[in-house]
């Protein structure tokens, strides 16, 4: 019988890391006794007993090896296994500074270079509790002050980015989001009326005019409509002009633009064709792009879309239409 095992009342061995989590009875006597989880680990070393915790700093190896290991710096010791685990395993802190066994962090603490339970609140200046969070960029959950291109769960506690896609499994809906306030770095829902500043601090504002809003779909950070933009009027997300164009040369939110009857011309506005010179040589430059376009001498305008199109068995109705 080697030194991993112990006796069974049958006579046989059997591994220590067996069912029962077992050890030596005594040093005299081999036979296999349970390691409780609560109160006790099996001897690093000869004999092999089960022996009380030699202090709060002790746990097993693992879940199924219940040898006394000094806990480490950045574990602690469950309190129902014995296990020593990873603070990350569970969100988790020591007790105290002499005792390692693990406490929950909880939503409105984080846990501190001591590897100690601190509620936000008791944070002053310059980091005020609604400056801190738990940091998410390594899996620590330590306390830190929230980046830059993060705001704090108010849920959770912990420091996630402003913008989140939606995800399937769990379910879960995409989140835009910026800081509170100046003062406040806890997370605030953008909406299709507001975006994120682009520089600090990261607050919500209403869109400054008609000529702002989101950078895209999925990024909530103010930005100026661009040159081939408008702004969708529900998201508030810029987009491709595409069929679109602006409402106004003050106001860059998306209009759609009348089939057959209306181009986006030069300004990006909407136009019918009877208010162009020679109205009837205009039409759409293709089906996905409204822009104003005088079809070329091996093109028509198609009568019912407004798009140009090559003539195929058709010609124009005269020189001018």
């Amino acid at each position: 019988m080697t030194t991993e095992h112990c006796i069974k009342t049958d006579g046989t061995a059997k591994y220590f890391e067996a069912a029962g989590k077992n050890a030596w009875t005594l040093n005299t006597d081999k036979t296999c006794t349970p390691v409780a989880a609560a109160t006790n680990c099996r001897a690093s070393s000869t004999p092999y007993i089960s022996e009380n915790f030699a202090n709060d700093k002790t746990g097993w190896n693992s879940a199924n090896d219940a040898k006394c290991v000094t806990v480490g710096a950045s574990n602690c010791r469950n309190a129902t296994t014995a296990v020593s685990e990873a603070f990350t395993a569970n969100d988790s802190a020591w007790t105290t500074n002499a005792n390692f066994v693990c406490v929950a962090v909880g939503t409105s603490n984080c846990r501190d270079s001591n590897k100690l339970s601190v509620a936000f609140s008791s944070f002053t200046t310059p980091d005020t509790a609604s400056k801190k969070g738990k940091k998410t960029s390594d899996s620590t959950l330590v306390c830190e002050t929230t980046p830059s291109t993060q705001c704090k769960n108010a849920t959770s506690g912990k420091n996630e980015n402003f913008d989140i896609a939606a995800v399937s499994s769990p379910a879960a809906p995409a989140r835009y989001q910026a800081w509170t306030s100046t003062n406040d770095y806890t997370c605030a829902a953008l909406s299709s009326t507001t975006c994120r500043k682009a520089t600090s601090p990261y607050d919500a504002i209403a869109f400054a005019n008609a000529k702002t809003g989101w950078t895209s779909s999925t990024d909530g950070s103010c930005n100026t409509t661009q040159a081939a933009e408008c702004r969708n009027a529900t998201t508030g997300a810029n987009e491709a002009l595409g069929t679109k164009a602006w409402t106004s040369s003050a106001s860059f939110v998306c209009l759609n633009v009348a089939q057959g009857a209306n181009c986006r011309d030069a300004n990006k506005i909407s136009v019918t064709f009877a208010s162009l010179t020679l109205p009837n040589k205009w039409a759409w430059t293709s089906a996905a792009d409204a822009k104003c376009l005088e079809p070329i001498t091996a093109n028509c305008r198609n009568r019912g879309t407004g798009i140009s199109e090559a003539y195929g068995i058709r010609a124009r109705t005269s020189s001018a239409d």
